[in-house]
C-alpha cells in the first residue's frame, strides 16, 4: 500500500542561515510530517522542531529530525541528504526550522495540519 503524501508542502534553500519551513502558531491541533528530504554542502544541515527556532546548525537544545553532513568542496553543490524514514507527529505550537551554516543547504517537507 503507498504511504499518503501531504496535502501541504515547503521547500526552501537558504544558503545558509536558518529557514522557518512551519511557523509555531500555524500548528494549532499537531502537524502530520509525511516527507522530508534535507540536503547540505560543506558543513551541517539540520531540520529542527519545537517552540522557537535553532540558533544554529549544531544546536541541540530543541528537537532534531534529520541531519546531515555535507563534504563538497565550498561552492560546487549538494554534498550529502537526508530522507525521513516515516511519518511523524509534531505536537501543536511546534514550528519546523532548517538550519545549516554551509552553501547548497536545503529542505523539501509535505505535511498535513491536524
Amino acid at each position: 500500500m503507498a504511504e499518503q503524501i501531504g496535502s501541504l508542502f515547503k521547500s526552501s534553500l537558504p544558503n545558509g542561515g536558518s529557514a522557518q519551513l512551519v511557523a509555531p502558531a500555524a500548528n494549532v491541533n499537531g502537524l502530520v510530517l509525511r516527507t522530508a528530504t534535507i540536503t547540505a554542502g560543506n558543513a551541517w544541515s539540520i531540520l529542527s522542531t519545537g517552540t522557537t527556532a535553532p540558533t544554529s546548525d549544531i544546536d541541540v537544545t530543541r528537537p532534531v529530525i534529520l541531519a546531515c553532513r555535507g563534504a563538497a568542496a565550498a561552492n560546487t553543490g549538494a554534498g550529502a541528504s537526508a530522507t525521513l524514514p516515516f511519518q511523524i507527529t509534531i505536537p501543536a505550537g511546534y514550528g519546523l526550522w532548517l538550519a545549516s551554516s554551509g552553501s547548497f543547504n536545503g529542505a523539501y517537507i509535505t505535511y498535513d495540519l491536524l
